[in-house]
């Protein structure tokens, strides 16, 4: 056929990071589209082969299985440039600064996603969940069960909370302070407070000094989707994962560190509050006094900042040094 003929006189090139259903795919270069090749085409052939875009798209689809520009890969443009730079350069001393530059760039590539590893939240849910079933659980629970579920595709029971939650707040037009959300919460669910009904520990470092990076455990933390605690038979926590919700192929194994134990982790606990600097003090000033009137501070419905403005001038005031006595307070700028 004329137009199969028409095509095949394109370079095309065979790309090495496709998918595995499609290893035979080719690519034209980016400058290139159905509709350039379609008017090519048209120009190139006598009035009675000439065909519509429509036609020679459903036919270029269906006969050939061709993309345009490059395929997404996992490639650093600054590697990139200094790898092409380094073909060209003749001078040994800038190939090899560009040699050292390339690796050097490879190097904080690897420290930073080294850092995100260790710095997974997900970690912090295991060393939570394995020191209380070490030290809080019943007698009769002995393993502790977390799944990832599928976004979009699964359903849990506060899923139902959440959205009756989520109707009643849709439906309020304004939220002066915390109390709203809270009575709203009430009617739904079991509210807590923090520092009132349970202290805030620091469970991040002692996580850090405790247990291992995902990095260095004995399977891949990103593609698992259930993570299976058991207590051991020493006293420590047994980690097994496992990359289906219904398998169990996996071995348990611990993910602490040497001579570290979850059981005798040492929280700290976090002091509560953080001091506002004047800078946010005076823009929530100026927001309030946009809608209320410059008398903000006299409706009852916005006591809630009066009382944290008060509490934070206090707090700056007794943390302030004795001699500078010229300093304004934080109440003129409120």
């Amino acid at each position: 056929m004329t137009q199969k003929k028409n095509e095949n006189v394109y370079r095309v090139v065979k790309m090495y990071y496709c998918r595995s259903k499609s290893t035979e795919r080719v690519y034209l270069t980016c400058d290139l589209n159905i509709v350039k090749l379609w008017r090519m085409y048209n120009n190139d052939v006598d009035d009675d082969c000439k065909v519509k875009q429509s036609y020679f798209r459903n036919y270029f689809c269906k006969n050939y299985n061709i993309g345009f520009g490059s395929p997404q890969s996992d490639v650093c443009s600054t590697c990139l440039q200094f790898k092409e730079k380094t073909k060209t350069v003749t001078e040994k001393s800038i190939k090899q600064k560009l040699i050292l530059d390339n690796e050097l760039c490879k190097a904080r590539a690897k420290s930073f996603y080294d850092l995100l590893r260790e710095e997974s939240p997900e970690v912090l849910v295991f060393a939570f969940d394995g020191n209380w079933l070490l030290c809080n659980a019943p007698k009769h629970v002995t393993q502790v069960e977390i799944i990832f579920p599928m976004v979009g595709h699964s359903y849990i029971r506060p899923d139902r909370v959440f959205g009756n939650i989520e109707k009643v707040v849709r439906k309020t037009s304004t939220m002066t302070n915390p109390d709203g959300y809270i009575s709203i919460i009430k009617e739904h669910a079991t509210v807590l407070k923090m520092g009132e009904d349970y202290k805030v520990r620091d469970w991040r470092t002692e996580t850090h000094n405790v247990i291992r990076s995902p990095a260095s455990w004995h399977f891949k933390f990103q593609p698992t989707e259930t993570f299976i605690l058991t207590k051991g038979t020493g006293g420590g926590i047994l980690v097994r994962g496992e990359p289906f919700y219904r398998s169990d192929v996996g071995a348990g194994k611990g993910i602490g560190k040497k001579r570290k134990h979850l059981k005798l982790m040492m929280r700290k606990e976090l002091q509560l509050g953080v001091s506002l600097k004047l800078e946010k003090i005076k823009s929530i000033s100026s927001f309030l006094a946009s809608p209320y009137g410059s008398d903000w501070k006299k409706d009852e419905s916005l006591c809630y900042f009066t009382t944290l403005f008060h509490n934070n001038n206090n707090k700056h005031h007794s943390e302030a040094p004795a001699d500078k006595e010229d300093a304004d307070p934080i109440e003129d700028n409120v």
